[in-house]
């Protein structure tokens, strides 16, 4: 996301050199190892931290990619409920307020319509460096992986080897104690001391063999170990490298993240300043006067409406069959002796009861 120029009120983004992490006191290829040659706890440990990394950055990129989403739906809700403010019957600076809202909304929904793309792209990058990890890290636990069955494989056939040796050695040892014993004995005949003599020689003869067996076997795991040990400390280079480029990565990333947070609350501070500037102009005694200006009707008050004989009414209806009165005089202008008496109306009552009767 773009930011503000000249804004200070955004956090930076700050870089691990790897010259500080060089100040670290121990390294993985010092601390990931133990005692007994078959031991794998130190390469299970690191790819097992590899594993809880990798499963740190889906966290993170799920993250990325839901709000990335709630930031794009909140956008259209917001350009939604910009078209509640219409064409406005308001007048004066209540009236300007309210337009200015309408747009300050419109405003307002870009901001987070550029926050859900940012967000967007940094789920991408985020599962980018994921993928890429798991080819690094896959390249040197498949050569590691060879050198340890290499090692373990070994190791076996040379504790096989070995145990053979000894068996070997032992049947020497006892076949020479036989043989000792027959030459001392007065009662051995020749033909014993010559089977003793040759189960002897055979014997030293295995012995020497498994000997030979054994150590040649005690070089072949020597080389194994070697080969094993280089491949388990480039593994273990790799494995905190990937340690380092992750915890830099992911902290910058959140970081990032943090400033969005940051420049959509800053973009919508400076849309409300722009609505409560024109807000602070708004008063009650210029916007009445304002609508006073455009909408008034007149000043003067009208004449009261006064009653009138209706034989001087019909000839204003006869000119107006609208029974419009517009231009007539008050009746004011009429005398009293001009208006009905009680006994004229008397009088027309009862014609119109005889009438009735008839």
């Amino acid at each position: 996301m773009p930011l503000s120029a000249g804004n200070t009120k955004m956090v930076r983004i700050v870089n691990i050199s790897r010259e500080s992490l060089a100040m670290t006191l121990t390294t993985y290829s010092d601390t990931f190892w133990g005692g007994d040659l078959s031991c794998l706890d130190g390469f299970k440990a690191l790819s097992k931290r590899n594993q809880e990394g990798k499963k740190i950055c889906g966290e993170v990129e799920e993250y990325l990619k839901k709000r990335s989403k709630l930031e794009s739906d909140y956008s259209k809700s917001l350009s939604n409920l910009a078209k509640i403010f219409k064409e406005q019957e308001e007048i004066g600076v209540l009236e300007a307020t309210l337009i200015k809202m309408r747009s300050e909304l419109d405003v307002m929904a870009t901001a987070h319509t550029r926050a859900a793309d940012f967000f967007n792209t940094q789920a991408d990058l985020v599962e980018k460096f994921k993928k890429d990890q798991s080819v690094n890290k896959k390249g040197v636990e498949d050569t590691l992986s060879k050198a340890q069955n290499a090692k373990i494989s070994q190791l076996n056939k040379t504790k096989q080897l070995e145990k053979a040796y000894v068996r070997r050695c032992q049947e020497r040892d006892s076949s020479e104690a036989s043989l000792r014993e027959i030459y001392t004995s007065t009662t051995a005949q020749a033909k014993d001391i010559d089977k003793a003599r040759v189960k002897a020689s055979k014997a030293e003869e295995e012995a020497n063999k498994a000997d030979d067996a054994y150590k040649s076997a005690v070089l072949v795991l020597e080389d194994s170990r070697v080969n094993w040990e280089r491949e388990m400390v480039a593994a273990c280079n790799v494995f905190q490298k990937l340690d380092e480029e992750r915890i830099t990565f992911l902290r910058q990333e959140l970081w990032r993240a943090i400033n969005a947070d940051s420049q959509i609350a800053l973009d919508i501070d400076n849309s409300c300043e722009e609505v409560r500037e024109i807000l602070e102009k708004c008063d009650v005694v210029s916007d009445i006067d304002a609508f006073i200006q455009a909408r008034g009707t007149g000043v003067d008050h009208p004449e009261p409406f006064q009653y009138r004989h209706y034989s001087k009414i019909m000839p204003s209806y006869d000119n107006d069959s609208g029974g419009s009165t517009e231009g007539q005089q008050p009746y004011s202008e009429y005398s009293n002796d001009e208006l009905e008496t009680p006994k004229s109306i008397v009088s027309k009552k009862s014609f119109l009861g005889l009438t009735r009767r008839k």
